[in-house]
């Protein structure tokens, strides 16, 4: 178990809502930021690394990508988050 389980649920869960269309990107930019702004601890110092690159991509993504392909562009940022948080996460009971 992960110190900050719940921070990567939250962060899982607003990823799926940007899958969904339900938030913009800016909202989920502010959730990844606000979700590496919890993690404090040492000893999780990595996730904390790529969740703020993650960040910075989303940033550059909103700023410099044609309107058209931001969203497909940010579908690779959101994959690669789901991913991170699905193994930092402790795999489910059957």
């Amino acid at each position: 178990m992960g110190i900050y389980d719940d921070v990567a649920r939250r962060l899982l869960a607003r990823c799926q809502a940007y899958r969904d269309r339900e938030i913009t990107l800016e909202s989920l930019q502010h959730a990844v930021s606000d979700a590496s702004d919890a993690i404090v601890a040492a000893e999780e110092s990595d996730v904390r690394q790529q969740l703020l690159a993650a960040e910075a991509r989303l940033e550059e993504i909103r700023f410099t990508v044609s309107t058209w392909r931001v969203r497909r562009k940010a579908m690779d940022v959101v994959s690669n988050l789901e991913a991170l948080l699905r193994d930092y996460l402790p795999a489910k009971a059957p």
